[in-house]
This record gives C-alpha cells, structure tokens and sequence, in this order.
C-alpha cells in the first residue's frame, strides 16, 4: 500500500453562492459540485432550462441533463500553463445515447449558458469510456453538461487528470500498522479552497497545509 492510496487530499472549489432555482431554473438549482479523484452519480432529472439556453442549439442538444461544476487546480511550476482533464464515464444506464461536453463559463455568472466557452469536443457515449477534454487552464471553473433525449438516465462520473489532482506526497511504502508524517501546501484559503479533512489541516505561512 502506497501513501497516495492512504493518504488522498480533496481541494475543491467552493461555489457555494446561492442561485435563486426560479431564476436559474432547475438545471442550476440542481447542479453538482465534483472534486478530482471522487466518484459521484449523475441523474439527468433535469430539463435543458438554463439562463441563455438558446446559445447551446448545435453545440449541445438534449431534453434532459445533468450539470457539473468543477475546479482545476494550481499546477504551479511543476507543469504546463494549461493541462487536460480525464472525464470517467461509467455504469451508464439510459434508454439513448449520453452526450458530454466542458464548457468554461463566465465565474461570476456560472449556469449562463450565452457566455459559455467551448472547452471539449461534444461527445456521444453509450458504453463506459474515458474522455479527454482541451487544454485546461489552471486554477478555474469548468462546467460538465451531460444530457440525453432519455429521461432520468443515470451514469458514474469521475475527474481524472493533473489539471484535476494534487501531488500529496512522496512514493514512500507505509507497511501495515505502521504511520508517517504528510506535509501537504495548499492554497490560499482567501481565494475561496476547502480542505478534506479541515481538522488535519493547519496555517503554514499564508497557506493551508
């Protein structure tokens, strides 16, 4: 057993601010929040009904759709500038076929699809399968739209990918029974990141770690 399978840090984005769900309509109101390396379900019990929707004619067509907001994180000086993210598809259960596609929206107005910026191919899945998306710049918001013509479809989704992990550690071997210390440099909870476990998290200089 390695340290990264014992020790797994989740920085996830906050994108908390409240939507009103009758401005935003049910597509926002019912969006998830996915970090890196974490396993979720996506049901498509929503109607294609966000602010600006027109805009997706041709670029996304679907009656029905789940929407995803996620986080890159800050790569630093250990990458490129912009990296892709792995989109992880899974245990696909609909009577179509799924379509997908990132989207880089407007972070002050997040579910107007009018300013939505194309940041994937449109893909058309049927079968578990892993997508690649374009060149993700770091440290910003993403939207995944996945829908369907087939209400209440339901698949696994999981975000793979250096533009969506954080390098915890070494690649020591922690033998069973025994322990180790993990020094971790977040970033700066000013700019809005959340750690999991916060009660193991402590203030190193200006950064949690």
């Amino acid at each position: 057993m390695t340290i990264r399978d014992v020790f797994r840090v989740c920085c996830c984005a906050f994108l908390g601010a409240s939507i009103a769900s009758v401005a935003q309509g049910q597509a926002c109101s019912n969006a998830l929040d996915l970090c890196g390396q974490t396993d979720t379900t996506a049901v498509l019990g929503s109607p294609l009904d966000l602010p600006g929707s027109a805009a997706l004619a041709g670029v996304f067509d679907a009656s029905r759709v789940q929407v995803i907001h996620f986080h890159t994180t800050f790569f630093g000086q250990f990458a490129e500038p912009s990296e892709p993210a792995k989109v992880v598809l899974s245990a696909l259960s609909c009577e179509a076929p799924l379509v997908a596609r990132v989207f880089q929206p407007n972070p002050l107005d997040e579910c107007n699809a009018e300013e939505f910026a194309v940041a994937s191919e449109l893909w058309t899945v049927s079968t578990d399968t892993i997508l690649t998306t374009a060149l993700l710049l770091q440290n910003t918001d993403y939207v995944l739209l996945l829908g369907s013509s087939a209400a209440d479809c339901a698949v696994d989704v999981r975000l793979e990918g250096l533009a969506m992990s954080i390098d915890a550690c070494c690649t020591s071997s922690i033998d069973y029974g025994e322990s180790t210390t993990v020094d971790v440099l977040g970033s700066d909870p000013d700019l809005g990141f959340d750690w999991t476990p916060l009660e193991l998290a402590q203030m190193v200089d200006n950064q949690l770690a």
